[in-house]
This record gives C-alpha cells, structure tokens and sequence, in this order.
C-alpha cells in the first residue's frame, strides 16, 4: 500500500542528490520538497473508501517525492553548517528529532484515529441498525461480533455493514492526513527561513585544516584559500666558473661577487671554489691562454 509512497521517495531523492552534488544549490529543492509534502498530504486529506487506487497511488508518490527532496538533504545541510569536529553530534540530533517527532506524530495521530472511529460509528448507528436489520437470521451473528471489542475481519462481513465500516474507517484515515497538512506548513516556513549557505567542497582534512587556522575560507563562496605567507627572497642562483673577460666586475665561484681591477687581471691567476683556475689577461686585447706566462 506504501509502495508508491517509497518509490516517490527514493527517486525523487536520488535524483535530487544528483542535481546537488553537481550545482551545488540545495535551497530551491528543498523548499519545493516541503511544498510538496502539503500538497500530497492536502489531497491525501480528501480520499474516501472507493476512491480508485491509481489516484491514491498519485497521492502517495507526491507525498514521497516531497519527503525526498526534505528528509535527506536536511542533514546534508546541517553537516555543512557546523565545525568538523561537531559533525558526529549534529547527524545525531538530527536523527534523534526526527525519531522524536515521528513517535510524537504517531501518537497523536493515532490517538485522532481511535476516537474518531467510535464517534464516526455512533453517528451512523441509525445506518448500522438499518443494516443489521436487513441480514434476518444473521443479523445477531454480526452484531455479536460488532460488540465484541475487537474489530472482525472486514471481507468476512455482510456487504451492507461492510460499506459502513470501510466507508467509516477511510473518512477517519483521511482525516488525519487533512490534519496534518496544516501542521506540514510549519517545515515550508522553516526551511523558508533557513540560510542558502552555500555546500562546502572541500574534503574533511581540508576543513580541519581550516578549522586549525591554517587556511582561510571565503564565507560566500565556501572555496578555501591558502594563507601561508612565505619571507621575500631572491631567486637562487646557479653555480658558475669564472672566465676572464673585460670589465671590472666578475662571478666567481658558485656566484660569489667579486671586483677585479685591470691591474690585478695582469699576469695573476684567479682561482674559483672549485679548485679550477685560469689566467687574466696579459695584456690589452690578448688573451691570457696565449699570452706571455709569467
């Protein structure tokens, strides 16, 4: 009887997971999820005992849809919405209120149904006697039954009792779900009023990175930034042998800076750190390999 119901809920809701994890936008979803809940519940609200089982099913996939788009994504927002190190006590209180507000509905609702049905039959006692009346011999039979305190099997009953109860029986069902469909406005007003904080791609070492205060997070768009400053410094340089050449200045060495005068390039040999050595020049314009060795 639930089948469509949980078909509703388990397509709607992989689909709408589907669509989340690939734009990133949960509030529209979620707010049309809640808006769907009233509708199925409303519509729910006014079936009747020989309302065509396709139109209830219709009824029911619309109510599951909405419960979808609600029931899991609710806790997909909460886990985004605290610190990591909260993560396991937010999805617990979820569940815990959610668990909390099913067996209160349950109850009350319940409650709704056992003293409706009585009344229902006491405003139709005329209707039932009539009936009763109709059965001759067996009508003792099933009026034993009906004062028995329990209910008898439906289908095992005459057909003109057994419209009365099914007929009594459906109003009551309906009227529950007509109940709760005003109840059922609260959650469109509460995720209306919830925050369209943007869903958090980062990865849960990255937010407790984050949460460190190793990494900066941008509250709009929830992509982390990294904020590691770093001390300025020059580029290093690569290790060179001297040659000798015109000009005053000269690297010698891995790219130590020294000054070399004209006069000290004359004749003298430059040794570099690793040992190598070459001579200056000997003279202007001549080279120190051809030169005059001295």
């Amino acid at each position: 009887m639930t089948f469509p119901m949980m078909a509703g809920l388990l397509v709607i809701s992989t689909g709408a997971g589907w669509l989340i994890s690939r734009y990133g936008k949960w509030k529209a979803l979620v707010v049309s999820g809640s808006i769907l809940q009233v509708i199925g519940l409303f519509l729910l609200g006014s079936i009747h005992y020989d309302t065509p089982f396709v139109l209830v099913a219709t009824y029911m996939f619309i109510l599951g849809a909405g419960v979808g788009l609600v029931m899991q994504n609710m806790v997909l927002v909460v886990q985004n919405s605290v610190a990591q190190r909260e993560l396991g006590v937010a999805s617990s209180a979820v569940n815990f209120f959610r668990t909390l507000g099913g067996t209160a509905g349950t109850a009350g609702l319940g409650a709704l149904l056992a003293i409706s049905i009585p009344n229902m039959l006491e405003d139709r006692k005329n209707e039932l006697m009539q009936a009763l009346a109709s059965l001759g011999d067996k009508a003792a039979e099933v009026g034993a039954a009906l004062n028995s305190g329990s209910l008898p099997e439906i289908s095992s009953l005459p057909e003109p009792v057994r419209v009365i109860l099914e007929s009594t029986y459906g109003d009551a069902v309906a009227q529950l779900f007509a109940v709760a469909a005003p109840i059922s406005i609260i959650t469109v007003i509460a995720v209306l009023l919830l925050p369209n904080q943007s869903l958090s791609t980062q990865t849960r070492t990255e937010r407790m990175r984050d949460e460190q205060g190793l990494v900066e997070v941008d509250p709009e768009h929830g992509l982390a930034a990294a904020a590691v400053t770093t001390e300025p410094h020059s580029p290093p340089r690569m290790p060179r042998r001297c040659t000798a050449g015109s000009g005053a200045g000269q690297r010698t060495g891995l790219g130590i800076h020294r000054t070399a005068t004209p006069g000290e390039l004359g004749g003298k040999v430059i040794h570099d750190e690793h040992g190598s050595s070459g001579r200056g020049r000997t003279g202007p314009g001549r080279p120190g390999a051809g030169g005059h060795r001295g």
